[in-house]
């Protein structure tokens, strides 16, 4: 069964910073790719309950993770970085410079 991961998104003028809830998966078993302005994450949790031992809840259970995003087309993706610490994973997308906020001079 794929689950939809929790996430939060972060716009500012600069670009945006996206923040993806993986609990119990490591950083190997993470993927990410983007296609056409897309986001793809896909992500698996393996069993981590050791030998003999009987799970009370289901916070252990292999699960697989998957998360579509269509991004703004302002955002330039291919310039995108991404960190993966304490069971996050966090992308910062920075805007194509032409989508960047400037200012324009007056002409006399």
């Amino acid at each position: 069964m794929t689950v939809k991961p929790h996430y939060k998104i972060a716009n500012n003028e600069t670009g945006a910073s996206i923040s993806i809830d993986l609990p119990g998966v490591k950083k190997e078993d993470v993927k990410l790719t983007s296609k056409a302005g897309a986001l793809t994450v896909s992500a698996s949790r393996t069993q981590t309950t050791p030998e003999g031992w009987q799970l009370i809840n289901q916070a252990a259970k292999p699960e697989e993770y998957e998360l579509d995003l269509e991004l703004d087309k302002t955002l330039n993706v291919s310039d995108a970085e991404a960190k993966f610490e304490n069971a996050v994973l966090t992308l910062s997308i920075s805007k194509h410079e032409e989508s960047l906020p400037r200012e324009i001079s007056i002409q006399n």
